[in-house]
């Protein structure tokens, strides 16, 4: 799957970091698209340096985007 981003959209965003990071392994986040995870239904993987990104106006609106693709196509503005 290709995804690019919207240009001049406005996004909720953190970063997944090793100070979050409580446990290591696969880390997965329930979404409105993305692979079958167990019974949880489209999850999305992620790990440290990930950002986790959300719709300012539908917050069940989530995403993951690997780090090297936020750094080169994302700008934090606030």
């Amino acid at each position: 799957m290709v995804c690019e981003p919207y240009p001049d959209n406005s996004v909720e965003c953190f970063q997944w970091t090793e100070h979050i990071n409580t446990h290591s392994g696969e880390h997965y986040l329930k979404a409105l698209w993305g692979e079958d995870f167990e019974s949880y239904g489209p999850c999305q993987r992620f790990g440290e340096g990930d950002w986790i990104l959300r719709n300012r106006e539908d917050h069940n609106d989530v995403w993951v985007v690997r780090k090297k693709l936020f750094d080169n196509s994302y700008t934090i503005i606030g």
